[in-house]
């Protein structure tokens, strides 16, 4: 990151030194410029009201002295004694010429009007003139009016004349300023100190922090606005701290648009795997033309999770997208677009030797983790086309699964497979039924041959539908499987049937799947509601024995469990393709469902009905119960108690039914 360093900006506390000198000087300039108006004000307005005053008071103290008679020597006297009273006090009157013709002249004083202009003017004019010298001494000449009184002796005048000129000399130092002038004069200095301070405050501080902040924030706000983080902040500015404002700004913004980059192109990244995701897929399918898409899907792979762990998961789907990578050396690019999907986009055809090559090297590869080799089965669905490229190479591998195939491709007539129809509208229906508690258990009867009387119940799922129609699970459990609904439904069975049979004295069996056992959140679900039933012995677990049992460890420590808290276990459908006596005897199951292909033609067929009664035999020898399934008429019910089995179960006895009530009451 760049660093700030400008040499020729100041920094704050300069610019606070800057403002108190300029502002001292200022006030001193105030000052200086202010004493001289007051000076000013003192020599012309103050001197001349003072002048005025002692002027008048001298007038009126010689008018009075006249009419009392005192002659000119006595006023000269009166004159000289008020000259004492301040330093350089002078004062002098001169007479007019009417009062000289009365009293006569005076050559000292007519010279002296002769050589003083201002005598002159003020005997003329009748006004008074403040006159300031080249030492600001101060000249006042005040005209000696004649007033009624006056007239009496000075005969030859009217009231208004002038009569003469009293002239008074100040020196500056001797003027008396009142207080009430000093304080006006001081209260108005104030105001315009403060003022001009505020005013060059003012100045400073918005040119040269308010300004540039505004303007920043302006840009700023502007930046903000239109997103465009090129843009970069200028101030003009000899601040340091705001041009260091201004660096560290841009430079953020330089950091944002980096992470913003970066934050970009991990949106279109699967953080797991480091590979394009479904974004970066949809987008690079924008914008190209003639492509091609397969999405490759691993097969059970939750099973995977649930058993060794989503570490090891991870560490499948990571070693998955480089084994792609690596054994497809073809063009094209390679995303994960969700959690066990990767796709491969090509432009042009992909080859299918190709790839069926391909989907043989993966299901071939072995994944070691560890001390577990770990083999993949692998799905996949291509698409070829201009539009909706994602979605049919979807439907495709939706079809690939469905039929158990490899890889299947989309053409035209692919989503008009009416097998496909029925699977997408099973899944809807199921998410509806689900929400709106449409899912029923119904309850087939297994009679008990010994006790001649059905004696227990194995509790089977229907499906209600919104106009009351009752679905048996051939409907819609191969749509369960595929939407991944089925342990959804395994959760709503065992409650429903927990429930149902919690005050009533039947056994009853609940039909579990490989699927139910290897979800860890299924089989604790299973095992929790057990431990909470009242009486656990009179509950069954019947494990699909179609299904092969891939691992044994998943299957025994649930028969552990299932135990230890008093249920049972049964093996449905033996017989049916893995039948393993060893893992029989390993989970010690308590009973065996004989598959109903062995059952619905043991009394026709001489090799079935030796099949059976050798499952039968080794069953009673090993301590476990048989149950024959599929027992649909008296001929099948005859054989199977000749050959020994213990309970039977089927059409003959009784349908399912929605209660147990409705059980028919039959001796066999």
């Amino acid at each position: 990151m760049e660093d700030y360093d400008n040499k020729k900006q100041i920094n704050s506390k300069q610019l606070i030194i800057r403002i108190t000198i300029s502002l001292l000087l200022g006030s001193i300039a105030v000052s200086i410029v202010f004493i001289l108006y007051l000076k000013n004000i003192a020599l012309h307005t103050l001197t001349k009201r003072e002048a005025e005053k002692t002027s008048k008071l001298i007038f009126e103290v010689m008018k009075t002295k006249m009419l009392e008679g005192w002659n000119k020597q006595d006023l000269e006297k009166i004159i000289k004694r008020l000259d004492t009273l301040k330093d350089g006090l002078d004062i002098k009157s001169y007479r007019s010429q009417k009062v000289e013709e009365l009293f006569g002249k005076d050559l000292i004083a007519e010279n002296k009007i002769k050589n003083d202009s201002n005598i002159a003017e003020v005997l003329k004019s009748g006004k008074e003139k403040l006159v300031v010298g080249k030492d600001d001494s101060m000249y006042f000449y005040y005209p000696m009016k004649v007033k009624k009184q006056c007239v009496a002796c000075h005969h030859n005048t009217k009231v208004g004349d002038v009569n003469g000129v009293l002239y008074i000399h100040f020196l500056p130092n001797e003027i008396n300023i009142p207080l009430y002038a000093i304080i006006f004069y001081f209260i108005l200095f104030l105001i315009i100190f403060l003022t001009l301070v505020l005013v060059v405050f003012y100045f400073i501080l918005n040119n040269k922090i308010v300004a540039p902040l505004v303007n920043f924030t302006e840009q700023m706000q502007e930046i903000i606005k239109d997103g465009d983080f090129n843009k970069r902040v200028t101030i003009d500015t000899n601040i340091k701290e705001i041009g260091r404002l201004e660096f560290e700004f841009n430079n953020l913004l330089k950091q944002i648009k980096y992470y913003y980059k970066k934050m970009i192109s991990q949106f279109y990244i699967d953080q797991m795997t480091n590979l394009p995701n479904l974004l970066a897929l949809k987008r690079d399918i924008e914008n190209c033309e003639n492509q091609a898409l397969a999405i490759f899907n691993i097969n059970q792979f939750k099973n995977i999770n649930n058993f060794y762990g989503y570490e090891v998961g991870d560490f499948i789907l990571k070693s998955l997208a480089k084994v792609i990578k690596k054994l497809n050396s073809s063009d094209g690019k390679l995303y994960r677009i969700s959690g066990d999907e990767f796709a491969w986009l090509k432009q042009g055809m992909i080859n299918l030797y190709d790839l069926l090559e391909l989907l043989e090297e993966l299901e071939e590869y072995p994944f070691v983790y560890k001390d577990s080799e770990i083999h993949l089965s692998i799905s996949c669905g291509i698409a070829q086309s201009d539009t909706r490229l994602i979605e049919n190479a979807t439907t495709a591998l939706f079809k690939a699964k469905t039929n158990s195939k490899p890889f299947e491709i989309y053409d035209n007539t692919t989503h008009k497979d009416e097998k496909i129809e029925k699977i997408m509208y099973w899944t809807k229906e199921l998410r509806i039924a689900l929400k709106e508690d449409r899912i029923l258990i119904y309850f087939q009867p297994i009679y008990n041959i010994s006790k001649n009387k059905s004696t227990k119940f194995e509790t089977l799922i229907r499906l209600r539908g919104e106009d009351g129609t009752i679905f048996s699970p051939a409907e819609f459990m191969q749509a369960a499987k595929l939407s991944r609904l089925y342990l959804r439904l395994t959760r709503k069975v065992v409650k429903k049937a927990f429930e149902y049979f919690k005050d009533k004295p039947y056994e009853f069996s609940i039909n579990v799947s490989m699927d139910d056992i290897a979800d860890v959140t299924n089989k604790n679900y299973i095992i929790n509601m057990l431990k909470q039933f009242p009486q656990p012995q009179r509950v069954v677990f019947e494990l699909l024995e179609t299904e092969e049992i891939i691992e044994f460890e998943l299957i025994n420590d649930f028969a552990k469990k299932v135990h230890k808290c008093g249920a049972k276990l049964a093996i449905d459908d033996f017989g049916s393709g893995y039948s393993n006596y060893d893992y029989v005897i390993k989970l010690n199951v308590d009973f065996l469902k004989i598959d109903s292909s062995l059952i619905k033609n043991v009394d026709k067929d001489k090799q079935i009905a030796i099949v059976v009664e050798s499952i039968i035999n080794s069953s009673k020898k090993l301590g476990l119960k048989t149950i024959a399934e599929y027992v649909h008429s008296k001929s099948v019910m005859d054989k199977v108690k000749e050959l020994g089995v213990d309970y039977v179960q089927g059409y003959y006895i009784d349908k399912p039914l929605s209660d147990v009530k409705e059980c028919k009451v039959i001796k066999i």
